[in-house]
């Protein structure tokens, strides 16, 4: 299965980026995306290759700007049981850390320690 063809994958989520606000440089989907440039150089490589991207050519010191061709993605392929069980232990994990810290209420924090040392 290509990477594309993935429901979630970097390769779509660029694509959706690219969709939504374009022309993009590496540099600016590095930051939206929070990923390091390199990385998203080699993802838009393997679009550019397989005609889901183009890119208008930097000369000199302008970086090349990215933009999505009118070539449709691929209908995502389902998950298999596995990788539907470690996408949702990751959504979870990603929701836990996007919590905003919660102030325990009055008498809960001595709740859980006396409850930590048995008392």
């Amino acid at each position: 299965m290509k990477q594309i063809e993935r429901d979630g994958s970097a390769q779509r989520r660029i694509c959706a980026l690219l969709d939504e606000c374009f022309p993009l440089t590496v540099k600016q989907i590095a930051e939206m995306r929070g990923i390091n440039a390199r990385a998203i150089c080699r993802q838009l490589d393997a679009l550019v290759a397989a005609g889901y991207v183009e890119y208008r050519p930097g000369g000199g010191h302008t970086p090349r700007l990215y933009r999505r061709t009118a070539k449709t993605l691929p209908a995502p392929v389902a998950r298999t049981p596995r990788a539907e069980v470690v996408a949702q232990r990751r959504r979870r994990e990603r929701e836990a850390l996007e919590a905003r810290f919660r102030i325990p209420a009055r008498g809960e924090l001595e709740r859980v320690v006396s409850a930590w040392v048995g008392a």
